[in-house]
């Protein structure tokens, strides 16, 4: 498979069948091709000699401020020129491949297919292997099913019903969407009689037509041979899940492969809503869920704003002081622990974080324990974890330095002094180099 403007070149030449002629056509292309790939290499290779040379005399002679502001719109329109060719690229390889291909049936006509797997069984094991082809089959998947009288009927009552609204549109014209609704309301007594609209003879004929036509085809369908679209195993499947559907629970997620989750009725039902809630919201990264045990447990990962001023954290051993200042501290971990009976019962909600302090801890959950008294019987989490963000957002400007000495979770691990320092400071370093990371881009 060779460029476009190698294969033009050599369309022309006689005796393309001969097998000597195509074997040397082959080689004389080979080398076009490697000598265009070097020419290429060369002169990219020269330009950016020319690129390194130009920006060390440009750093050299310009000024730092005005140096910074150059290079940073200089990544900027990098990053777009490197996203355009990647476009360009994507778009060229898929035409190359769909060139290559060879012209046959296309894979979802083979009746032998087998479709991947598209669904995911979570807290059950009486899912079987027919149960499971069913569900690969995927949600946009319609089961046929025989035609009958009643088919018919149905598809008769669809074209009447679409006539009357056809009918009805014309002969009104472009109205208020709620006027009809709004007329009937305001009289005392509604009519008695069905109005029907007025027969248009250039839509009835038409509309006869399409009735005819739909008719016939059904008809034709319905003397047929019944063939289901199902095979033996996704039968036998189908029946099952109908005969379990008290004991399971499918959703269909919006993803490009759809994931079923087929779960037991263990969690109820309002509080795996809320979760999915929370999941969306935050991003599954950042939300972590455990129904392992009897209750439902987890964590959520609240990330904070970067801090306008510098933050000072420090530790004392003995008269001796240890600090480091940070500008983006760490998430905070919002654990939570949800009962049978929730939200009518409270949930166990607390905070799990390596830099903050004793006194902020007992702050937050007095905050905490006021938000699930004020909405007992709703759900808190959310609401819970915007109070957490909310209360460090706004006393890490206030405070300007945060006492690690004897915290949480310096008590929960047995860590103290520089240690405790030491795995604060690691930690703040290692999520900004997380966010730089995520927000910054390198110019090639």
């Amino acid at each position: 498979m060779f460029p476009n403007f190698i294969e033009k070149r050599f369309s022309s030449l006689p005796y393309q069948r001969n097998q000597g002629v195509q074997c040397g056509i082959a080689k004389l292309k080979t080398a076009l091709l490697e000598a265009a790939i070097a020419d290429r290499r060369r002169r990219r290779r020269q330009c950016i000699l020319t690129i390194v040379h130009t920006k060390l005399l440009l750093q050299s002679q310009l000024d730092p401020t005005a140096w910074r502001n150059m290079s940073s719109h200089n990544q900027i329109i990098c990053k777009r020129l490197r996203y355009q060719e990647k476009c360009r690229l994507e778009k060229k390889l898929k035409k190359l491949r769909e060139r290559s291909q060879p012209q046959g049936r296309p894979t979802f006509m083979r009746m032998n297919a087998i479709p991947p797997k598209r669904h995911t069984v979570i807290g059950t094991n009486e899912i079987d292997n027919d149960m499971a082809a069913v569900l690969n089959l995927g949600p946009s998947f319609a089961i046929s099913r025989k035609v009958t009288n009643a088919t018919i009927d149905e598809a008769l009552c669809g074209i009447h019903h679409f006539a009357h609204r056809l009918r009805s549109r014309i002969q009104r014209g472009p109205t208020v969407l709620d006027r009809e609704s709004t007329l009937l309301c305001s009289m005392p007594f509604p009519s008695r009689a069905i109005r029907l609209p007025d027969s248009i003879p250039s839509v009835d004929s038409k509309i006869a037509t399409l009735e005819l036509a739909v008719q016939r085809i059904y008809q034709n369908e319905a003397a047929q041979k019944y063939r289901s679209n199902l095979t033996l195993s996704e039968r036998r499947g189908f029946k099952k899940l109908i005969s379990m559907k008290d004991k399971l629970r499918l959703s269909a997620l919006k993803s490009p492969d759809f994931v079923y989750e087929c779960m037991t009725n263990s969690f109820p039902l309002w509080q795996e809503e809320e979760l999915e809630a929370v999941v969306s919201f935050f991003g599954e990264q950042y939300v972590a869920v455990d129904r392992s045990g009897d209750l439902l447990r987890g964590r959520i990962s609240i990330e904070l704003e970067e801090s306008s001023t510098a933050i000072l954290l420090y530790v004392t051993n003995g008269e001796e002081r240890k600090s480091f200042n940070t500008k983006q501290l760490p998430p905070v971990q919002l654990i939570f622990q949800l009962p049978k009976e929730y939200p009518d019962a409270q949930p166990e909600l607390r905070v799990d974080c390596v830099w903050i302090s004793k006194d902020w801890t007992e702050k937050i959950q007095k905050e905490l324990s006021r938000v699930v008294t004020e909405n007992s019987g709703f759900p808190v989490l959310f609401i819970a974890s915007q109070e957490v963000k909310d209360f460090v957002q706004n006393h890490q400007q206030e405070a300007g330095e945060i006492c690690l000495d004897d915290n949480p979770y310096s008590c929960a691990h047995d860590i103290r002094g520089s240690a405790l320092l030491d795995l604060s400071l690691r930690t703040c370093r290692e999520y900004d180099e997380k966010v730089f990371a995520e927000r910054c881009h390198d110019c090639e």
